[in-house]
């Protein structure tokens, strides 16, 4: 099983934090229900959330939702990453949908975006007590973790408060697709969800989403597909199935698409 259970050092209070460096595959294929952060400190590398590929420099600081699949590889040899996973449970009154992968807006925090500093200085303050002996640790490991959730909570509760009325019109096609991916999904019949014709609906679609609503769905079952190859030891050609691709081949299709890998060969990374 490849469901990562995070191990942490006191299980009582679910904090930990760790740095890598150099080249090659530095975070394998894996997800949590802790929340992560990751500063990129030197050098740049690639990462994958989910079937999202992102490039990152020197400064950028990630952040990783809970359940949300992500690996990390450089080829950079001064590539230098921390990182910071906990629990969200340690914050009262959290409003957790906001921190939810299907309502994360944005994952990476460059140098010139405006909450960067906040993020920054709390991130480098919870890395820094960390290894520390301080016998109010916890309290101020607290007040760091206090101040990232608040950040980027405001961050993101602003950014779901300036959906356009498009954004909000997809909604109910887009949880009928999350339902329903496993199976044949007609454009035709999500067309009918919204009362629109099939033009207009990819329309929608490439205005809010950036991709086809096929183009969606063959993500999603691709990202359900990754889930199982890290997490049983299924046949490839069951999983297909599972996750709504006619067969084998047109999975391997989709993630050679997606994250340049086989599913054989997504499945051997993760268990490396």
């Amino acid at each position: 099983m490849f469901y990562k259970f995070e191990n942490f050092p006191d299980p009582e209070f679910p904090v930990y934090s760790s740095e890598r460096l150099g080249t090659g595959e530095l975070v394998t294929p894996h997800f949590h229900n802790a929340a992560e952060l990751i500063k990129v400190t030197a050098g740049s590398c690639e990462l994958y959330i989910d079937t999202n590929k992102f490039r990152l420099n020197a400064g950028d600081i990630i952040f990783i939702p809970p359940t949300a699949i992500h690996s990390l590889t450089s080829a950079n040899p001064k590539t230098k990453i921390s990182g910071l996973v906990f629990e969200l449970s340690l914050v009262e009154n959290l409003p957790h949908e906001l921190f939810s992968k299907d309502s994360v807006a944005e994952f990476i925090f460059c140098e010139n975006a405006k909450i960067y500093p906040d993020l920054n200085t709390a991130f480098d303050g919870a890395v820094g007590i960390y290894s520390s002996s301080s016998e109010v640790y916890r309290l101020k490991m607290l007040a760091y973790i206090y101040m990232l959730t608040a950040v980027l909570a405001d961050f993101y509760s602003k950014k779901a408060g300036s959906r356009t009325a498009d954004s909000k019109r997809l909604h109910s096609a887009i949880v009928y697709i999350k339902e329903n991916y496993h199976r044949k999904i007609l454009l035709s019949e999500l067309s009918e969800i919204l009362h629109v014709c099939d033009d207009h609906l990819i329309r929608l679609f490439k205005s809010e989403l950036g991709k086809t609503p096929m183009e969606y769905i063959i993500g999603l079952r691709t990202e359900a597909a990754m889930r199982l190859l890290i997490d049983t030891d299924l046949p490839i050609s069951q999983i297909a199935e599972r996750c709504g691709f006619t067969n084998a081949n047109y999975m391997s299709r989709a993630f050679r698409t997606h994250i340049n890998m086989t599913p054989s060969e997504y499945r051997r990374n993760a268990k490396t």
